[in-house]
């Protein structure tokens, strides 16, 4: 986990766990499960998402896959799907379980980036053994208007 400043990634991470929504618009939902990205935060050379994860079904959310990736907008007819995966630096928050009606947040850390036109940043989240996968979408703009850390947070 490489430093910014005097200041590790996985403070600002943890930091950020419950703040209150400052995006909005990011959203999918499936069979009682829901998730949307409630902020996006920037530091020096790092981006963070806050992610809301709601379960309001009977049954456990167990997750298989957490995975971020940059996806192009418009696919042309036989042409190959361009997808560029991105490792997380730091993620916040228990990835792996989000229990019957409960909500649970997480905040994964990225090296930052920009968006070609084309392009949007994926967000996919998979069910171990199950069929609620859902997907969130982020495009440039959205992360162009990121809240900007001071050092006092």
């Amino acid at each position: 986990f490489s430093p910014i400043g005097t200041t590790p990634v996985f403070t600002y991470a943890n930091s950020l766990l419950n703040n209150p929504a400052t995006v909005k618009g990011i959203r999918d939902v499936s069979w009682g499960m829901s998730a949307r990205i409630i902020g996006i935060y920037v530091k020096v050379d790092v981006l963070y998402y806050q992610l809301e994860l709601t379960n309001e079904s009977p049954i456990d959310y167990d997750i298989s896959v957490l995975r971020l990736y940059l996806r192009d907008t418009r696919k042309a007819k036989r042409t190959a799907d361009q997808e560029i995966e991105l490792k997380p630096l730091y993620t916040a928050g228990d990835p792996s379980r989000v229990l019957a009606n409960t909500t649970c947040n997480l905040v994964v850390a990225l090296q930052k980036f920009t968006l070609p036109g084309a392009k949007y940043l994926a967000i996919e989240i998979r069910e171990l053994n199950g069929g609620r996968n859902l997907l969130l979408k982020a495009g440039n703009k959205k992360i162009m208007h990121a809240t900007s850390l001071t050092d006092k947070e």
